[in-house]
């Protein structure tokens, strides 16, 4: 498996791990996870779905659903996501490590079957954006293959020059036999004369998730060296020099 490497200037924006379950949550259940959690993460976003019916003869009519919630802790960086049948735990940058990642996935989770009880866990994710800012001085007149292995490319005969871009692909990382989706494109510069690109590597598993709560976590050890794996192997060390 993929050795897991700490760069001290890590390009994470955002640390997903996603738990997705076999049934949609009540009404009921949304708002009681929300009231559990709300000690923890004060700052309460509340996501809607909103349903128009147009029926011959008669007015229109909307329909309200609520759809989840997104709750924030007062540092900003710790949410967690209740949707209508999945709880994520994120940690927004600065990222520390995984360890301490994980372990929080786990308290959350705990605290989320105190409230719904067991649920059939039949997808989980380990996504990790990265946004990596390039300096304009260093990629100026030069291809984006000197800093990223993955990209698009285009006939000679109809352009020398690829301006923005982006694309999903998809995949089986090789070693842990791991699928994933893999995200990449320019996105709006976040510095002044740099250009950034977003790489997002979402590694997932789900076909025989265990029902035992410490081999399922055991689990997530797998996605962690895939995602990992991902990464590493679709930059160059030219990239990596600038954030090691």
């Amino acid at each position: 498996m993929a050795t897991s490497r700490r760069y001290p200037k890590a390009p994470i924006v955002q640390a997903v791990i996603d738990l997705k379950v076999n049934e949609a949550f009540s009404e009921r259940e949304l708002e009681r996870l929300r009231d559990r959690f709300k000690r923890q993460f004060p700052s309460v976003e509340e996501k809607r779905n909103f349903k128009v019916e147009l029926r011959t003869g008669t007015a229109v009519q909307q329909k309200s659903e609520l759809a989840g919630f997104k709750m924030t802790a007062p540092n900003g960086a710790d949410v967690v996501l209740i949707n209508e049948a999945s709880f994520g735990t994120v940690r927004l940058a600065p990222y520390d490590r995984w360890e301490s990642f994980v372990e929080q996935a786990k308290e959350n989770f705990n605290v989320f079957t105190g409230i719904v009880g067991r649920r059939s866990i039949v997808r989980i994710g380990v996504r990790f954006i990265n946004r990596l800012d390039i300096p304009d001085r260093l990629i100026s007149g030069e291809p984006l293959s000197k800093f990223l292995r993955v990209g698009i490319s285009m006939p000679d005969d109809m352009t020398s020059v690829i301006g923005n871009f982006s694309f999903v692909a998809q995949g089986t990382e090789e070693q842990t036999g791991t699928p994933f989706v893999l995200r990449c494109g320019i996105m709006s510069p976040v510095l002044i004369e740099h250009v950034s690109v977003q790489l997002d590597v979402d590694a997932y598993w789900n076909t025989d998730i265990p029902t035992r709560i410490d081999e399922m976590w055991a689990g997530t050890e797998r996605l962690r060296h895939a995602k990992n794996a991902v990464f590493e192997q679709s930059i160059t060390d030219e990239l990596r020099r600038l954030f090691e």
